[in-house]
Parts: structure tokens; sequence; C-alpha cells
């Protein structure tokens, strides 16, 4: 079987838009039912006092929001203080810090992606 791509559309990858939107969505109560941020309310983290689940399945998607803002040409931080906050507490973490790739490798290598595919992602 041979697979041949003529061309991708940002749309049918990944868009900035959808990024912006799920902030909005993350810190909006306008939605009905809780937001991200208002679920933190003043806990250190989701778990609580420690690291919880949703915690550890929040944070390695944080590598990513560099290359979101850069792109985007927007602040993830003027959008979702809270979760940013709870992000910089989870990075503090020695046993989370060290197995997460650096923002600027991941920024990196979307430009990489982009060069190589020759497609613009937002």
């Amino acid at each position: 079987m041979e697979l041949k791509v003529s061309k991708v559309h940002s749309s049918e990858l990944f868009s900035v838009s959808d990024v912006q939107c799920r902030m909005k969505i993350a810190r909006a109560e306008e939605y009905g039912g809780s937001s991200y941020e208002g679920e933190l309310e003043d806990k250190l983290f989701y778990g609580g006092k420690s690291l919880g689940y949703v915690d550890v399945v929040l944070v390695p998607f944080a590598c990513w929001f560099n290359t979101y803002e850069i792109d985007g040409n927007f602040s993830i931080e003027n959008e979702c203080p809270k979760l940013i906050a709870l992000v910089k507490r989870c990075m503090e973490k020695k046993s989370v810090s060290k197995v997460l790739p650096d923002p600027h490798k991941v920024y990196d290598f979307v430009g990489d992606l982009k060069k190589k595919y020759r497609v613009e992602f937002w």
C-alpha cells in the first residue's frame, strides 16, 4: 500500500485558534459547569497539597505552550494565570522537570516539521 500526501492543511492538523478556544474554555465558567481554573481554586495542585492525576496528565502539554504562544501570538499566562502558576509549581519538582522536554526544543522540533513538510500549522 502506498500513501501519498499532496498537501496538508493546517486546519487538519492543529491550529492556534483551537488552542485559544481551549484556553478560553479552561478559564471561563460561562460555558456551564466549572472551569479548570475554577476547579483549581486556591489549591496548590489539582490533587490538593500534592500532585494528582490531573496534574500529571496536564503538565506534559505545558512543554508546547511556548510554541503556541510564539506562533499564535498570544499569552497563555494572560488567558489562564492559575494554570500557568500550577505548571510552574509542578516543574519545580525534580521528578517532573527532568522527564519533560525543554519548551525551546519543542519549538525547534515544530519548526523542523514545518520545513520538512512545507506546511504552516497556524
